[in-house]
């Protein structure tokens, strides 16, 4: 498939807009949202900075609002850098500081855990009237199937994590294929 996830994500949108797209506990959204709000979220990543090819560190809990962050960034172009919150603070230093992130989208109950950081800090539940002001439409951005969806870390058999680059295609093959 030479699609990218959220290219698959604007094509349902726009064939089957009001199917559900995710649910998570007692909240569900339709394709149509999660695409709207991930544009909303991706025009305000770039107005903040991020450029294509940027990697961005996600440090939220599991849910809607994680997954329309992800979807957001690849939209931009960008990879993703994810964060577990529960992994102690000195690894995820480590892997902030590794991946050189140019900008850590977390949450207000994570917001501090790291300190100092040379990114910039984006606290998305402190955003969501914000976020609503941007335009819901798609970006228009050239994501190609080979370009980088996000890095993650491993254990590393050296005791430092390691991070692995996984691209676009790889990711639909692993929904699709």
């Amino acid at each position: 498939n030479t699609l990218c996830l959220h290219q698959l994500i604007e094509t349902q949108s726009d064939t089957q807009p009001s199917d559900i797209a995710l649910a998570f506990n007692d909240e569900e959204i339709s394709y149509r949202t999660l695409n709207s709000r991930a544009n909303q979220v991706a025009r305000f990543l770039l107005e903040r900075g991020a450029k294509e090819e940027s990697l961005i560190g996600v440090m939220m809990d599991r849910s809607i609002d994680m997954v329309v962050t992800l979807v957001a960034i690849h939209k931009l172009g960008c990879a993703y850098v994810p964060l577990d919150p529960v992994y102690p603070a000195d690894r995820l230093r480590y892997m902030v500081e590794d991946s050189k992130l140019s900008v850590l989208v977390t949450e207000s109950r994570h917001a501090t855990k790291l300190g100092e950081l040379n990114a910039e800090v984006i606290v998305h539940d402190e955003l969501q009237a914000v976020l609503k002001t941007y335009p819901e439409g798609n970006l228009d951005k050239t994501v190609t199937s080979s370009s980088l969806a996000y890095i993650i870390y491993t254990s590393g058999s050296t005791g430092k994590p390691k991070g692995v680059m996984v691209e676009h295609r790889n990711v639909v093959n692993f929904f699709v294929g």
